[in-house]
Parts: C-alpha cells; sequence; structure tokens
C-alpha cells in the first residue's frame, strides 16, 4: 500500500513539475489582437485543404486589422 501511494505521489509530482502552464502559451495573433478598446476586423480567406495521412487539413490566411496595424497569420 505504501508503494502504491509512493508511485501516485510520484506521477502526481511529476505532472505538477512537467505540466504546461496556460497562460504563457499566448499566440502571435492573441497578442495582436488582444488591445482594449480598438476595434479590430477579422477578414477570413479560404486556401486548398492540405492532404496528409490522415484527411485533410484545412488551411486560410486570416487577416486581422486593429486599429491602424493589419497582420496576416497562417492558419492550419
Amino acid at each position: 500500500m505504501k508503494k502504491l501511494f509512493f508511485v501516485a505521489g510520484l506521477l502526481f509530482f511529476t505532472m505538477v513539475v512537467f505540466g504546461q502552464n496556460a497562460k504563457e502559451a499566448n499566440t502571435k495573433m492573441d497578442v495582436f489582437a488582444s488591445k482594449t478598446g480598438v476595434i479590430i476586423k477579422f477578414v477570413d480567406n479560404s486556401l486548398p485543404n492540405l492532404s496528409h495521412t490522415y484527411g485533410a487539413a484545412e488551411t486560410k490566411v486570416r487577416k486581422l486589422i486593429s486599429g491602424g496595424d493589419i497582420g496576416y497569420f497562417y492558419q492550419i
């Protein structure tokens, strides 16, 4: 029983230490679009799908207009 608690505690400890922090995972698009008090416009342009071994992946180019800034983001 002590071994079970030890293994469970060790597993929990490794999950906590090596887990990802969601707050640090901001994408470039999130940073660009997170300006407060600015009107943001999204324009999506669809592209042909990418084929891969498990099917097809949808691709598009998203244009973000935020105030005077314009950014282009390729999304798969």
